[in-house]
């Protein structure tokens, strides 16, 4: 399995009455219309006979003894194809995003690059480290991420006055 044609949507966290085995979800649960193929960490396939979310939890009705994967993979991460997710305009994979180079969309000042995603309740944050090692924390709100350009590997912003110090 080629971590990168892959993503992370949760992890194992047991089985319900029905037999159905339960993940807890670390991903939106919009973006799993019609996905029907899930994967452990060790590549290992997963086919769901039918599948429903309820409050962050998926349950996945499988092909074969829930009881006996529940064994075998409690606590397992389950990956799903990227291509088998549709993303909407402006929406990206945080794993594809990481490492891109954070530009000034005006004066083309570099800032840094993006090192890591934290999500919030109200928006994503964006984590810039800079050439001399600082960090800075950027919300990934419209009026501060202008452009993201995934072919360059660039994210444009437009930081309020005084956001980075110099």
């Amino acid at each position: 399995m080629k971590h990168d044609d892959f993503v992370m949507i949760g992890q194992v966290c047991g089985i319900n009455g029905k037999g159905e085995l339960r993940v807890r979800l670390q991903f939106a649960a919009r973006f799993l219309e019609g996905v029907s193929e899930f994967f452990v960490s060790s590549g290992k396939r997963i086919s769901s006979v039918c599948s429903r979310i309820s409050f962050g939890i998926l349950f996945l009705k499988v092909e074969f003894d829930a009881k006996e994967m529940i064994k075998k993979f409690y606590k397992d991460s389950i990956f799903v194809r990227k291509n088998d997710l549709t993303l909407g305009n402006h929406e990206y994979f945080v794993s594809d995003l990481l490492n891109f180079n954070v530009i000034d969309a005006d004066s083309g000042r570099k800032y840094g690059f993006l090192e890591k995603i934290f999500n919030t309740n109200a928006n994503d944050v964006y984590e810039i480290k800079s050439a001399e090692g600082g960090k800075y924390l950027l919300p990934a709100i419209s009026e501060m991420v202008v452009n993201v350009d995934s072919r360059n590997k660039l994210i444009l912003i437009r930081p309020i006055e005084g956001f980075f110090c110099d």
